[in-house]
């Protein structure tokens, strides 16, 4: 029993590996643009990704799946937030400014700490 996983290669963050969990176990990593098979523990299992803080919706797979891995679809008004934040944060004097960005780049990441940024859907195969 095994399901098929492919990274597209737009997703940000692409230099590090995504960690793929089944069942929230670790069973491995997936690259950039990498189309790889993975075998499932159980009949119907719970897939979700994690990279670096940010976590994906849960899927649940079966044998022969072939799972897409993209950004969610807001993902693009986050980077735009954080130029925004920045944009005014640099508009500070001082000590107040590195601790404007310090506070930025926390929030980065409690921020997809909490919510989904990696979205995983199943397709047909090409």
């Amino acid at each position: 029993m095994a399901f098929i996983l492919i990274r597209d290669t737009e997703v940000a963050a692409s230099f590090l590996k995504f960690k793929i969990e089944i069942n929230n176990e670790d069973i491995g990593k997936l690259a950039q643009g990498e189309e790889k098979a993975f075998t499932l523990p159980e009949e119907e299992s719970v897939l979700q990704i994690k990279q670096f803080g940010s976590k994906s919706n849960k899927l649940v797979v079966n044998d022969g799946d072939y799972i897409e891995i993209s950004n969610a679809s807001w993902f693009f008004w986050e980077f735009i937030g954080l130029f925004i934040m920045g944009s005014i944060v640099s508009s500070f004097e001082g000590p107040a400014e590195w601790i404007g960005y310090a506070l930025v780049i926390v929030g980065y990441f409690v921020f997809n700490y909490f919510v989904e940024s990696i979205k995983i859907t199943k397709r047909n195969k090409e």
